[in-house]
């Protein structure tokens, strides 16, 4: 099985050094809190979040394969529902997935796109989200959503950025 240091070797690797690799590292730190509130395997949900992007760079251009080839590159080192969050993250691979992982991943991910549009170390009220990222209207319905689905409150997700330090200083 792939190890934590494996995953962030293949960011290395695939990601470099790229606000994309920032980006999984922090997606695999709030996959691990997250898992700990949820009582998931903390290291199987760290290491989907480390994994779900490797694929970005080679996808570009075929945004339909990201995340099933990143899944496919990891094929047994990864147990089946991490593959399957993996390459459902994004909806336009057109797959779906109703496992606890998949949805976690996908708030991970939704976290890590907030914080990339925030100034401060921690998440405004929801409110105030909406008109931050009316340029992506689908973003904090998905956040929050998910987060009330798994039952994460909204001061945990608070919480995880702001120990994260993945913010943008103003």
């Amino acid at each position: 099985m792939l190890t934590v240091s494996d995953a962030h070797r293949e960011i290395d690797d695939k990601l470099g050094d790229t606000p994309r690799a920032a980006h999984s590292r922090f997606v695999g730190y709030a996959m691990r809190r997250i898992a700990a509130h949820l009582q998931m395997d903390a290291v199987v949900c760290e290491l989907v979040g480390l994994c779900h992007d490797l694929d970005f760079e080679h996808t570009r251009t075929t945004p339909h394969q990201h995340g099933p080839l990143a899944a496919a590159w990891l094929s047994g080192r990864l147990p089946p529902d991490a593959l399957l969050a993996i390459a459902a993250h994004d909806h336009r691979a057109g797959l779906t997935c109703d496992l606890p992982i998949c949805a976690a991943l996908k708030l991970a991910d939704a976290l890590a796109v907030i914080a990339e549009g925030l100034t401060g170390p921690s998440l405004p009220d929801p409110d105030d989200l909406v008109g931050r990222f009316e340029s992506r209207p689908w973003l904090v319905p998905l956040l929050l959503d998910t987060a009330g689905h798994l039952s994460i409150p909204y001061p945990l997700l608070s919480d995880i950025l702001a120990q994260s330090g993945y913010v943008k200083r103003a």
